[in-house]
């Protein structure tokens, strides 16, 4: 069984899930390019529903299940990312 090369990270683009490809690529950027992609499968009332977080070098963009409209949160100097777990999920 070959080894992975963990020197380079993994290629995003042929990483995003194929059901999403589409809807990203129009929600980035012209030179915009895609790091990592996080499916989600459960919705704000912790229903198995599926939605998508993007991380780009330029932005942070999420897509709630349901939502037509993408989050957009632009990188910046006083930007901060903060993250709780309720209940386990």
């Amino acid at each position: 069984m070959p080894s992975a090369d963990l020197s380079r990270p993994p290629n995003a683009a042929t990483a995003m899930p194929e059901s999403w490809r589409g809807d990203i690529v129009a929600a980035i950027g012209e030179r915009e390019t895609v790091i990592a992609c996080l499916e989600l499968d459960l919705n704000l009332r912790l229903r198995f529903d599926r939605g998508i977080v993007v991380l780009t070098d330029r932005h942070l963009l999420a897509k709630a299940p349901g939502d037509p409209d993408w989050q957009r949160w632009e990188f910046r100097a006083d930007l901060v990312l903060q993250h709780h777990d309720h209940a386990g999920v």
